[in-house]
């Protein structure tokens, strides 16, 4: 599941255990099929053994992002106009 939290944040669940990677490339595979994109395009910058994680998503802006996945809070909207 890959939804906006309040504070403009993504938050990506997984049923994987926090083990040996595993929940890590779960969250990265499933923010990769929410946005449509190959998971090569998807990069881990920081965060591997942490709940919050920075990614890079190669060839989508913020606008796009914010297009692909539903439910974008109000404000983080309105900060892009």
């Amino acid at each position: 599941m890959v939804c906006w939290r309040s504070d403009g944040a993504l938050k990506v669940a997984v049923r994987e255990p926090a083990q040996d990677g595993r929940a890590t490339a779960a969250a990265l595979r499933a923010l990769s099929d929410a946005l449509g994109v190959d998971k090569s395009a998807v990069r881990l910058i920081s965060g591997a053994a942490s709940r919050r994680k920075v990614v890079r998503v190669i060839g989508v802006t913020l606008k796009d992002l914010h297009s692909r996945i539903s439910g974008v809070p109000a404000d983080v909207a309105e900060e892009e106009r």
